[in-house]
Formats: structure tokens, C-alpha cells, sequence
């Protein structure tokens, strides 16, 4: 089982074409169906918007939006239909759907040539964007982008159909001044890549997929290398406790985490390993962090590093399973030494985040010492330090995925929408979650989660997604339970159970 699939334009206009030949029917049925979806999604979750306008473009999208007004007024919705004549030329299922639509006379229809033409607005009016779809090729200019201004100085609520005007799907959209701003975006069939980068928040919105009907066999054979993360499929990943197991089973995990003054890093990362179904956990910190950790994580075993204050070196490191370093640990000289003994003496799984990560950038020929399938947590800043900066998020996920493939290691670069490479130049992104969990600590938590789930014999790219999932699943409990505001880090490590219960009484169904 795989992860929900992302499709580019050019793959989605084949699947279009694939299912309108398979099913041999016609675009204007296709066309219908997307239209049908759209509806019922507005009047499901606008029920009271009764006074709804309708901007339309010249092409397909414009002609969605021409089938939905129709449909939308057979609900009894009041309904006013724009058309933007931004094009000389209408595509011919605009054509079409313009006819059926006009032939309702309850419906109005106007056409805007200038900004003259626009209309005026009573303030609770719900708007439809259909002007532009994914085809847009080129810079918009005259009364499309009067009307896309017009839209976003309305203050009303707007819902894109497929993309937000304006908005590219399969690049950045940066040097565009004129794209819809949505407060929901209804996609047909899987999102677009464009929906999961920060730099695009602000248009989309929220997104939701309405099922159009295209085909299940196009979706099975073609290949992508762009996916999400869904619940069915971290759920095919999760391993069954058998009843007769014992500790030993379940693997043996090591931290080393944690500074004077830092030891929080290290109580959250152990914590969170041992919320992972782990067997053994031992905790390597600074010897200042020994009465620390007994105390908080009581079911840990404590390893006291020679230094009083920070990291130095390492005991014998074999009887581990899996090993994560970084929280809390520093960039002092003597922590730089530790981390390349490590790499150079270490073949066992490993999971590299915050100041592990900041003592590669401070001496990239680490690099070369990562073993195969290391996976790195980096937030966005540490992964510039690292790796370097772009100007936008499709050249930062490409410059992710060189990395991953060069240095054969997995990649999770956090942040909302978490993205995971791997090495053989996949991406994932993680669309649970929430902004609750932009505290000090998360992080950290994360890596625990990681490392004990790696430990206890998950292949690395599999306890990376698991791990992401689970973490922003967590999020989402402790968002519920304590708000987003009032939530911490240590939530989400209490929360890992709700999210654990889940995948348990779904395997026992």
C-alpha cells in the first residue's frame, strides 16, 4: 500500500483524457460531475449562504463555475453569474454550459469587460472563483486582475474551484501580483502540489478533495513522486505486538540529548522514545543531567557523559538498536569531536536533529560520514544553515530532494505540511497537525518518537513517515484537549496514546 498520490498538471490532464475514453463519454460529462461534486460541498458547508456570486473565466474552469451556478440555483440559491472577458475566445464546454445555464431565467448573467462592470456588494454575499484553473500559462493583466483585486478587497467569503485564480500548481507563484485569496479551495480528485508550501497559504485556504469520478486504473498505474500521508497508510505500516513478546522485542534505543541548562530537550526527547512502543531506553546526557533524568523518566537508564556540562564522547554504543542526537546538545568544539567519532564508528540506524545538525553545518565534511538512510529532522532555518537557501519553497523542495539522493539520507523537514525525503528522491508531505505546535519542544519530541520507533526494527524511511504522522496526530488530540494555544510539547507526548488506540482497535476489527 502506498500514500495518496500527488499528480502534476500534465498527469491530471491525461487522467482526465483516460477516463473520458475509457468510460467513452464526453468533457461536458466529466465537466457535470465536477460541478455536482462542488455543490453539494458549497451547500454543506455554506447552508446559510443564500446570495451567491459566480466569477467566471473564458475556459474549462470558467465553465465549471457556469455548470455550478446552474446547479446551485436548482437548489433554490440566488444566484448572479460574472463572466470575465479576459479572452477574445470561450473553450466549447463554456460554450455549452453558457447555454444551459441561460436558459434558466431565474438566473442572472452578466458580462465584465471593464471595471465598471463589476458588481456592488451588500456584504453577505458568498463568491465562487472560477476564473482561471491549472491552464494558466501567462501573466495576468487587465480586467482579470481588476476582477481578482475586486474579490480580494470584497472581504467576503470566497471558494476557489480546483485552484485559486492566479495561483500555479506546479511552481512558484512568487512574482504573480494577482491570485485569488480563498478561504476554501475545493480540488478535483488529489490536491496540488502548490497546496502544501507556506508561501501559498494565504490563497488556498483550506483545502477539501470532492471525488469527480476519474479513473481508479489511471490513478493505480502511473507513477508519481510526490505523496501524502493518509491514516490508511501509516496504518498498513504499523507492526502487531504478538502476545508472547517480551522487552527484548521491541528494541533498545539511545539518546543523547541535553546541555547545562538544556536537560528539557532530553527529558522530552526520552519520554517521547518511550511513547513509542520501545523496549529499553538509555538517555547519554552532560553528568549535570543524571539526577534529571532518573527523576523525570524513571523508566530510563542513564548514561553520564565524562563532561559535567555538555557532550564529549561516547561509551560502548553496540548494544543499541537505533541512536538519536541533537536536543539540547550545542555546537561546542568538543560536541563537534563527539558527533564525528560517532559517524565514523557508528553503523547503526541513526537520527540526527537541532544541534547535531548545527555541528554539520559548522563542519560540512560531516556529511560524508552519515551512514546510508540517516534521517536528519531539521527545521526550516536549520536546514538552510545546512543545506542552503532558495528563493521559494518548489526550488527549497527540489534543493531537499538533491540532498536526499546525494548523501542517501531521509530528510523531514519540519514545519506545517512536513515534508520527507528520501533517497531514492520521493517526497511525502504530512498535512495533520497544527499551528499549537509551533512551541520549544516539539522538535524534540519528534526526535524521540523517531529514534524509538526506528529502534524497534521499522526501515528508516517507514519510522520517519510514522513518526511525523503520529507526532501531528498527537497535535491535533492536544490541540482538541488543551487548545492551541494553551497546548505544550510534553501534550503531544501525552497524547500519543489517543493516536495509538486508534491504529490498535482498527487492527483488532
Amino acid at each position: 500500500m502506498k500514500a495518496l498520490k500527488l499528480f502534476s498538471n500534465d498527469q491530471v490532464r491525461l487522467w482526465d483524457q483516460y477516463t473520458i475514453q475509457a468510460n467513452a463519454e464526453s468533457s461536458i460529462d466529466l465537466m457535470e460531475r465536477a460541478a455536482i461534486a462542488c455543490t453539494e460541498f458549497i451547500i454543506n458547508t455554506y447552508p446559510n449562504k443564500n446570495e451567491i456570486l459566480v466569477f467566471c473565466g473564458c475556459g474549462n474552469n470558467g465553465g465549471d463555475g457556469l455548470a455550478i451556478s446552474r446547479l446551485l440555483a436548482e437548489q433554490g440559491k440566488r444566484i448572479t453569474t460574472y463572466t470575465v472577458m479576459h479572452a477574445d475566445k470561450q473553450s466549447d464546454d463554456f460554450i455549452e454550459n453558457e447555454k444551459r445555464l441561460k436558459s434558466r431565467n431565474a438566473v442572472k448573467v452578466f458580462e465584465i469587460f471593464e471595471q465598471k462592470d463589476l458588481p456592488l456588494l451588500n456584504g453577505n454575499e458568498l463568491i465562487v472563483d472560477a476564473i482561471f484553473g491549472t491552464g494558466l500559462n501567462k501573466q495576468i493583466i487587465g480586467i482579470a486582475a481588476d476582477t481578482i483585486n475586486f474579490i480580494n478587497e470584497s472581504k467576503q467569503t470566497v471558494v476557489s474551484i480546483d485552484i485559486p485564480s492566479g495561483l500555479f500548481a506546479d511552481k512558484s507563484s512568487k512574482e504573480n501580483p494577482y491570485i485569488v485569496k480563498a478561504h476554501n479551495t475545493i480540488c478535483f480528485q488529489v490536491p496540488k502540489l502548490a497546496f502544501l508550501f507556506p508561501e501559498n497559504g494565504q490563497f488556498v485556504g483550506k483545502w477539501s478533495i470532492v471525488d469527480i469520478g476519474l479513473s481508479n486504473a489511471y490513478y493505480e498505474e502511473t507513477e508519481t513522486k510526490n505523496y501524502i500521508l493518509d491514516h490508511v497508510f501509516i496504518q498498513s505500516l504499523i507492526k502487531k505486538r504478538e502476545k508472547f513478546a517480551h522487552k527484548g522485542n521491541f528494541g533498545h534505543a539511545l539518546i543523547v540529548a541535553g546541555s547545562k541548562g538544556k536537560m528539557g530537550a532530553a527529558v522530552l526527547s526520552g519520554s517521547a522514545a518511550l511513547r513509542s512502543g520501545l523496549g529499553l531506553l538509555s538517555v547519554q546526557t552532560p553528568a549535570v543531567g543524571q539526577v534529571i533524568i532518573q527523576s523525570m523518566i524513571p523508566e530510563a537508564m542513564h548514561i553520564s557523559d565524562d563532561n559535567e556540562t555538555i557532550i564529549s564522547n561516547f561509551a560502548n554504543i553496540d548494544r543499541f538498536d537505533a541512536i538519536g542526537m541533537g536536543p539540547g546538545i550545542g555546537t561546542e568544539a568538543t560536541t563537534v569531536k563527539a558527533l564525528e567519532s560517532l559517524l565514523n564508528l557508528n553503523s547503526k540506524p541513526l537520527v540526527l536533529d537541532a544541534d547535531a545538525l548545527n555541528c554539520i553545518s559548522i563542519n560540512k565534511s560531516l556529511l560524508t560520514l552519515l551512514p546510508e538512510n540517516t534521517i536528519l529532522t531539521p527545521h526550516i532555518k536549520e536546514f538552510e544553515r545546512l543545506v542552503g537557501k532558495t528563493n521559494n519553497d518548489f526550488e527549497r523542495q527540489q534543493l531537499q530532494i538533491d540532498f536526499s539522493v546525494k548523501h542517501k539520507v531521509i530528510i523531514v523537514l519540519k514545519g506545517a505540511n512536513t515534508c520527507i525525503t528520501s533517497p531514492d528522491g520521493c517526497s511525502y508531505f504530512n498535512n495533520n497537525g497544527n499551528p499549537g505546535m509551533a512551541k520549544g519542544g516539539s522538535g524534540d519530541v519528534l526526535t524521540g518518537l523517531v529514534t524509538g520507533l526506528l529502534a524497534q526494527g521499522y526501515e528508516a524511511i517507514q519510522a520517519a513517515l510514522m513518526a511525523v504522522f503520529i507526532h501531528g496526530r498527537s497535535g491535533d488530540y492536544a490541540a482538541n484537549k488543551f487548545s492551541q494555544s494553551a497546548m505544550t510539547a510534553s501534550d503531544l507526548i501525552n497524547c500519543f496514546s489517543d493516536v495509538f488506540k486508534e491504529f490498535e482497535n482498527e487492527t483488532t476489527k
